[in-house]
């Protein structure tokens, strides 16, 4: 990711609609085809995510992301899923003379296939293409790549919701490969409370949110 400038208003208005529209109808998709699902005692995969998410570098003066994100996902046919994921925010950067900021808008897609391990956890594969713009407040510029993730997500005793994951992206002619986990646990009815690390060669990554079950 890098800095940001007023293409938080041109593409970035039109994009955060068009996704947003798309992760309303994602969560729409559940219909009487998908009925066994529901009594499958492992993961459901219907979900919509609401989440703060900070990355950061291990150097003290390394860049960082404060993001508010959204991310919806679908399971269908009982084996397939897709995922989409929109986040917003700051990016900071810092130096012995100055701190400057940008704005940036991430848009992810995510299509792919879930196979059970067990009556209570599932492998799965996925991958997509994603977009980051961000806005310097003098110029704009934007990069895009593919996305490429490989894990494991199972329950435990019905409560606790586990996920961890390998993840390859490539953006902008550079690659980087990371490791995630996640952990979710019942709130309310349909609601759970969720936090998640991730960990890179040079960076990390933490998120903490709802997610409403359909």
């Amino acid at each position: 990711m890098r800095r940001l400038t007023n293409c938080f208003t041109g593409y970035a208005r039109s994009a955060s609609t068009a996704m947003f529209t798309a992760l309303v109808s994602l969560c729409l998709l559940v219909s009487p085809a998908n009925a066994e699902e529901t009594e499958h005692v492992g993961p459901n995969w219907r979900m919509l995510d609401l989440f703060y998410w900070h990355e950061a570098g291990r150097d003290e003066n390394a860049p960082k992301a404060d993001m508010l994100g959204l991310r919806a996902g679908v399971s269908f046919r009982e084996h397939w899923l897709i995922s989409i994921e929109v986040t917003g925010g700051e990016l900071t950067s810092t130096s012995e003379l100055s701190t400057s900021t940008a704005n940036a808008f991430q848009s992810t897609f995510l299509a792919g296939y879930r196979s059970a391990a067990s009556d209570f956890a599932d492998l799965y594969i996925m991958g997509g293409g994603t977009r980051i713009d961000v806005d310097f407040g003098n110029f704009t510029a934007w990069q895009s790549g593919f996305v490429t993730r490989a894990g494991m997500r199972g329950v435990i005793e019905s409560t606790w919701d586990l996920n961890t994951y390998l993840q390859y992206s490539y953006v902008n002619r550079s690659s980087t490969t990371s490791i995630h986990a996640e952990a979710r646990y019942p709130l309310f009815h349909r609601v759970d409370v969720f936090a998640g690390i991730g960990v890179y060669a040079r960076d990390y990554s933490g998120r903490i949110g709802v997610s409403i079950h359909f």
